[in-house]
């Protein structure tokens, strides 16, 4: 059963011994949740975000009599109060059977900006083993509804497996020292080591600057961790029907046609922002940060140098930026005399381009300023500035260290190369 295991199971019940029975069933299953008898004086402060399961009983105090209209308002005002609209997506597992009511609530949902991805129908009356509720009963009815979250299921495992591995981590460090009088102190000089690790014979003064440097360093780790025990969970993987791609001719143009309908090229710039771009960057970090460069002779140089046909449009809308590529480690350990950059040109997707064949690293489409867009950087074009001269730029995005790294990689590449001038058998000129 994959429900959410950091915290992110919320259930509204009036009636709280009508709710134990499934409180028990969570403890059991070492899932923690948020209880809320849906008075207003108990509902959080500020709405919370990473909900990711709702068990909802909408018959709720102060509500006998009333219409399916007015339920169905009083609902969603308490869901409003526990569900952020920056929430993400969550399911609703109706505690209840109201189907008018449930139809209404979702309605709602949608109309506040709060609607679930999925919704599921638990009748609590049908978890009672004559009047008595069951634990064995319901955990069985959450099992099989478990079984219909299709592919949602997979971002609960995703959320899972993370706070699995962040345990794991945590423990493998703060078991090196026996946890005795001196564990506190002990640590605190380890954290200083690995901040030495980081920056090396850079000084940093502020003390939240030094707690961030361990941070990245134990980001670096974790990463590795975490993409081992993901591996580890192959076995745990059927969660949903996985689409299979046909043998047959004409049932793979109609099924590439589908997933062309579904998957538009909007959509493919929203999934590469998701895992490629970095829209409110850290500037400290100043590496895989791009800045916004203004300069119209030499925009035009490389709009001649990085396209062979692009429009007067284009060119208007093009804009010109520069890509910090200095090695992290030298902007940590103050290494880095002079930055090095590597320029681009940013231009709109929809625009008629086609990039000339060479030294150039082109990717896209990306999602920025509410539209689709591309990028292509120069690899020729590296060069060196000042740190100053990058603070007074404009910061226009991140780049994700995969896509970075790929970048550096192609950028090393070219300053490298020799070069093949083997003669060829037949001359052209």
């Amino acid at each position: 059963m994959q429900l959410s295991k950091n915290g992110k199971v919320v259930i509204v019940d009036n009636v709280f011994t009508e709710a134990k029975p499934l409180l028990d069933v969570l403890n059991m299953n070492q899932i923690p949740y948020l209880y809320f008898d849906g008075k207003v004086d108990s509902l959080p402060e500020t709405p919370c975000k990473g909900i990711r399961f709702v068990f909802l009983d909408i018959a709720l105090e102060g509500m006998d009599g009333a219409d399916t209209k007015t339920k169905a308002s009083a609902i969603v005002g308490i869901l409003e109060k526990i569900i952020s609209k920056d929430n993400g997506p969550y399911a609703i597992i109706f505690w209840t059977k109201h189907p008018e009511v449930i139809e209404r609530t979702l309605k709602n949902c949608q109309i506040r900006g709060i609607k679930p991805v999925i919704s599921l129908d638990l009748d609590k009356s049908e978890c009672k083993e004559g009047e008595t509720y069951s634990l064995k009963a319901i955990l069985e009815k959450l099992k099989t509804k478990a079984e219909k979250l299709g592919p949602y299921s997979l971002y609960i495992m995703w959320e899972n497996i993370a706070a699995d591995s962040g345990t794991e981590f945590i423990n493998s460090f703060a078991n090196i020292f026996e946890f005795d009088d001196n564990w506190s102190e002990n640590t605190r000089h380890l954290f200083y080591r690995l901040y030495k690790a980081y920056t090396e014979k850079n000084e940093v003064s502020d003390d939240k600057d030094k707690i961030l440097c361990v941070l990245q360093l134990i980001n670096r780790s974790f990463k590795d961790l975490l993409d081992n025990n993901t591996v580890n969970c192959r076995e745990k993987l059927n969660l949903f029907e996985f689409p299979s791609t046909p043998t047959d001719e004409e049932e793979k143009r109609t099924f590439s046609q589908k997933i062309n309908e579904i998957i538009s090229d909007e959509i493919i710039a929203k999934i590469n922002n998701s895992l490629f771009i970095i829209d409110n960057p850290d500037f400290s970090q100043l590496s895989t940060v791009v800045f916004k460069y203004a300069d119209e002779e030499l925009k035009n140089i490389f709009l001649d140098k990085c396209f062979e046909k692009i429009s007067e449009v284009a060119k208007a809308s093009a804009q010109l930026c520069r890509l910090v590529i200095t090695p992290q480690c030298d902007i940590c350990q103050d290494k880095a005399i002079l930055h090095r950059v590597l320029y681009g040109i940013i231009f709109n997707e929809d625009d008629a381009t086609k990039c000339r064949k060479g030294p150039l690293f082109p990717f896209g489409p990306f999602y920025f300023h509410d539209s689709s867009k591309s990028i292509v950087f120069h690899l020729q074009s590296i060069t060196t500035c000042k740190k100053d001269e990058l603070c007074s730029k404009e910061v226009l995005f991140g780049l994700r260290k995969d896509l970075f790294f790929d970048i550096q990689a192609n950028s090393a590449n070219h300053v490298n190369r020799h070069g093949n001038f083997a003669i060829k058998k037949q001359f052209k000129i």
